[in-house]
C-alpha cells in the first residue's frame, strides 16, 4: 500500500492541528485558562504498539479516565480522550468548582467528562471530516474507566490501524490530557484519497 507523501502528511497535519485548536479553544472556554498542545503526530503502528503508546502517554497508570468514539463510514475506528484518574478528577472539579467535595465528584466525573469529550472529540474530528469532505457516522460518546486494553477496545480484520495523537495540557491545574484517533488500515485507502484531494484542491486554488 503506498505511503503518503510528505506533503500529504503535512497536509493530514496541518488539518488535524486545526481540528485540536478547535478543540483546545472549547476547553478554553469551559475552564477559563490556556491550553498547551503538541502537533498531531501520525503514525501506521501495529495494535500493541499502540497499546504501548497509550501506555507510555498515561504514563504507565494502571487505570485511566477515557471518553470513547466509535466511528464507520468512509473511515472505521475509535476516538479517544484520555485522562489520569487525578486529571480526570481535577479537570471535573475546575469544570464544576472548586466547592465541590473531592469525594463527590467520583459521582459528577462521568456525565461532566463525557460532555468534555463530545464537544473536544466533535470540536477535533468534525472540522477534520468537513475539510476532507468525508462522510462519517459517530456513535454518542461512551466514558471508561479501566485499564489501556478495556478503553482501546477498536476491533478489525488486521492488526494495523493509522493513528493520530495529540497531547495537551492545562498548567494552571497541571492537567494533562490525550486525544488520538484511530482508524483500520482499510480505511486509509479512502483517507489518502481524501487527503490527496484536500491536496490537489491547495494546489489548484
Amino acid at each position: 500500500m503506498e505511503p503518503l507523501s510528505e506533503l500529504e502528511l503535512d497536509a493530514l497535519q496541518e488539518i488535524f492541528n486545526i481540528g485540536i485548536g478547535r478543540s483546545a479553544s472549547a476547553l478554553n472556554e469551559m475552564v477559563s485558562q490556556p491550553v498547551e498542545l503538541t502537533i498531531p503526530n501520525v503514525l501506521l503502528l501495529h495494535n500493541e504498539q499502540v497499546k504501548a503508546r497509550l501506555t507510555a502517554a498515561m504514563k504507565g497508570e494502571g487505570k485511566v479516565s477515557a471518553v470513547s468514539q466509535q466511528f464507520r463510514g468512509d473511515f472505521s475506528g475509535q476516538a479517544l480522550l484520555m485522562f489520569s484518574q487525578s486529571s480526570g478528577l481535577t479537570l471535573v472539579r475546575r469544570l464544576l468548582g472548586d466547592d465541590i467535595p473531592i469525594e463527590s465528584l467520583s459521582d459528577l466525573e462521568q456525565d461532566a467528562l463525557v460532555e468534555i469529550g463530545n464537544i473536544m472529540l466533535n470540536a477535533c474530528f468534525g472540522t477534520a471530516l468537513n475539510i476532507l469532505k468525508a462522510d462519517i457516522e459517530i456513535d454518542m460518546p461512551k466514558f471508561i474507566q479501566g485499564t489501556i486494553d478495556e478503553v482501546y477496545s477498536h476491533v478489525n480484520d488486521t492488526d494495523w490501524v493509522l493513528y493520530i495523537e495529540v497531547l495537551f495540557a492545562l498548567p494552571f491545574d497541571q492537567i494533562e490530557g490525550y486525544i488520538s484517533f484511530l482508524m483500520d488500515i482499510r480505511s486509509q485507502e479512502h483517507f489518502k484519497i481524501s487527503v490527496r484531494n484536500f491536496v490537489s484542491g491547495l494546489n489548484a486554488a
